[in-house]
């Protein structure tokens, strides 16, 4: 079983991917405006005030990873 917990940190989102369990998702619920992104299994919760500390706090050492990545742009179209 996959026990990897992983948040990446994406512009104003934190994707939080976890293995299923009850009590981890009663927290990551808690969040307002938090959501399950079922076609990439993996929670979405808002990157703002101290959500991602309280995630980093709250996972402790069962958290395998936080990644820091940029938002993707869209770049216009030139002729």
């Amino acid at each position: 079983m996959d026990t990897t917990i992983t948040i990446e940190v994406v512009g104003t989102r934190l994707f939080v991917q976890m293995p299923k369990n009850a009590a981890d998702i009663q927290y990551i619920r808690s969040f307002s405006h938090a959501y399950w992104d079922r076609g990439a299994f993996r929670w979405i919760v808002p990157n703002y005030k101290r959500n991602l500390e309280l995630l980093k706090t709250y996972f402790g050492e069962r958290l395998t990873a936080v990644v820091y990545a940029t938002p993707a742009t869209v770049s216009p179209i030139t002729d």
